[in-house]
């Protein structure tokens, strides 16, 4: 006779995987709830998992190495104020080497190929109007006292890949609409930082190659990426589900790497509770694997042993009945 179908050990596994599941959602939405301040994670996963968040929140795969010292260097974030609407940002010091390669792979990534400095002049610095997003209190102005002046450079970037390394003002007739403009705003003569290049004539367009060297002396910043960053280190973003995924399997199969610790009472006490279910269902598991399933066997007749066991009591009643 065929033997049942076992379903004991298909309801565990379903069983097991549910709780699996829902206690890594229950995971990330205690994290999303309280800015990731319900677990802890470990110092070099933390910047990784950081730099991740900002590569996604500012759609531009930089390289986790680059991303990674943003993150670490992102106390001089400190130093950064956000003026106008939209904001433009602006910074104390230079925003960097960091911060100007992240631009020129910014740009090489939007298929700019070349830029140039097409207008440069001296101009108040935006002081006057710091006196609201200040990223740390108590910063009241950007520069020293008395000194209300910085070079703004009026920089185009070419999508031109068609051209050479070195091509003159006259193509930016032929480049027509493939050219976008930006404002950067510099401690020192942005001509004589270009000089610096190795592009001494202002007349030449230069490969975007080279960027980073000018913009790293600058002390603006080109889009909204500072606030894009501070808001991953303040937790203000959505965290994705697959980090707690992997957290809820350390937890239900026992492993607990620590790479991510619980730091609420509510989260300690969830993950004992998924601990103590996937024992539970783990041993249910094995045991009902092992177990020998009950077939019931059919009530056999079997005449002669009747027929045979009748004789033998009617002869013992006749030997009975004789003495």
């Amino acid at each position: 006779m065929k033997a049942p179908m076992r379903v004991g050990p298909i309801l565990l596994v379903a069983a097991y995987i549910l709780v699996w599941f829902v206690c890594a959602c229950l995971y990330q939405r205690e994290a999303n709830r309280f800015g990731g301040r319900s677990f802890h994670y470990a110092e070099d996963l933390k910047y990784q998992r950081q730099a991740q968040m900002f590569q996604s929140a500012s759609s531009l795969d930089v390289g986790d190495h680059l991303a990674i010292e943003l993150v670490r260097g992102a106390s001089d974030l400190r130093e950064v104020v956000a003026i106008g609407e939209p904001p433009k940002f602006y910074a104390r010091n230079e925003i960097g080497p960091k911060w100007g390669e992240y631009y020129q792979r910014l740009m090489l990534s939007q298929g700019i190929s070349h830029w140039t400095i097409v207008a440069r002049k001296r101009e108040a610095y935006p002081v006057d109007e710091v006196d609201s997003v200040l990223m740390r209190p108590g910063n009241r102005s950007l520069i020293s006292p008395g000194d209300h002046t910085r070079w703004k450079a009026t920089f185009a970037f070419f999508k031109a890949h068609d051209l050479g390394r070195r091509e003159s003002q006259t193509d930016l007739q032929r480049l027509g609409s493939k050219q976008s403009f930006a404002d950067v705003w510099f401690d020192e003569d942005p001509l004589v930082l270009f000089s610096k290049t190795g592009w001494a004539d202002s007349e030449r367009i230069v490969t975007a190659k080279v960027l980073h060297l000018v913009l790293s002396k600058a002390v603006s910043y080109l889009d909204d990426a500072p606030q894009k960053l501070k808001n991953v280190l303040e937790g203000k973003h959505q965290y994705p589900l697959l980090p707690f995924l992997y957290f809820s399997a350390v937890t239900i199969t026992t492993v607990g790497y620590g790479d991510i610790l619980p730091n609420s009472n509510d989260m300690r006490l969830l993950v004992m509770i998924e601990a103590f279910l996937g024992l539970i269902l783990i041993g249910a598991f094995v045991s009902s694997m092992f177990s020998q399933p009950t077939i019931p066997q059919p009530h056999l007749s079997r005449p002669g042993r009747d027929r045979q066991v009748g004789s033998e009591d009617v002869d013992a009643r006749s030997c009975t009945l004789r003495s």
